[in-house]
């Protein structure tokens, strides 16, 4: 693996990053203007400092430039939220982990003795994610590729070629690969995870198939304390009401940004949230959220653990 720096920033693309940083360009129908003029696509990673220089981030070739361009901006409630939220000893799971946005956050939060589990079944963001986590030196984050799902076996997975960092299950469109799959008990067991503190979902629509094996097979007691869950246009396709499942199990709705949503049990008022929802889900039976039960079959064993 090349050093940070090896593939260094042009002037051009820094006063880009500057620029957008600093103003309202890093986000919104501006930003595209910013990459044509400043950062166009190049067949080389990008090496940049994110997040003031608390993480170092390698941007493979096309991907998406919002992570270094809108850096502490983008999904800063949610970054904020992990950062009051993780506590000592914590297990966090990063379930379509990408490049390790989320990973690299809580890894350098440097909180003690908090463990890291990323899941990515992409092999080229795989790669870019593993990259990412030794750069950094973060020794307490595992790296499973796999998709997670209602068993243990493969699956085909659609990978964008304009945009290798986009891919699902559920895309018929792009150019169709064989990914391992897994579910979620399992890689807990795996890695002597006996349970899972707080958990991160963002799996382009697939986030229903890949939790309720897991929920409706696991004791409430043990689910995570808090679940960030990506909810936009493409959970549309979710065959239940996953979010209202999880409220009827004892939980709130915390937090709610463009395309997250944060569920807590035992909630109190967030301060990174001036939005605050509590009860925007009427709290509906757990029969009637729950249309379906998916049973999980326990199949294969893998021997890495988490160092101690």
């Amino acid at each position: 693996m090349n050093a940070f720096g090896f593939y260094a920033l042009s002037r051009p693309e820094k006063l880009g990053i500057l620029l957008a940083r600093n103003t309202f360009a890093g986000r919104g129908s501006i930003r595209p203007l910013i990459e044509a003029l400043f950062l166009p696509k190049r067949d080389t990673p990008r090496d940049c400092e994110i997040w003031g220089g608390q993480a170092k981030l390698r941007l493979p070739p096309k991907s998406s430039l919002k992570y270094i361009l809108a850096d502490e901006r983008y999904n800063k409630a949610e970054l904020e939220f992990l950062k009051l939220e993780i506590r000592p000893r914590d297990v966090f799971i990063d379930i379509g982990a990408n490049i390790g946005f989320y990973t690299l956050w809580v890894g350098t939060l440097r909180s003690p003795d908090v463990r890291i589990i990323s899941v990515e079944p992409n092999p080229s963001v795989y790669s870019a994610l593993c990259e990412n986590i030794d750069l950094n030196g973060l020794a307490n984050v595992v790296t499973v590729q796999a998709a997670i799902g209602e068993r243990d076996g493969e699956t085909s997975f659609g990978v964008i070629p304009d945009g290798p960092g986009v891919g699902s299950i559920l895309e018929k469109n792009g150019e169709q690969i064989t990914v391992k799959m897994r579910t979620l008990a399992n890689i807990l067991s795996d890695h002597g995870a006996e349970r899972c503190d707080i958990l991160k979902i963002d799996v382009e629509g697939y986030e229903h198939h890949a939790l309720m094996p897991y929920l409706t097979t696991t004791p409430t007691r043990n689910w995570p304390r808090a679940l960030i869950i990506e909810q936009n246009g493409k959970s549309k396709s979710w065959p239940t009401d996953l979010i209202g499942f999880i409220v009827s199990s004892g939980y709130a709705v915390t937090l709610r940004t463009n395309g997250n949503v944060i569920l807590s049990k035992n909630p109190e008022p967030h301060p990174t949230n001036e939005r605050m929802m509590p009860g925007v889900y009427e709290r509906p039976s757990r029969d009637a959220a729950l249309n379906r039960t998916l049973l999980v079959p326990n199949q294969g064993e893998h021997d890495s653990k988490f160092p101690h």
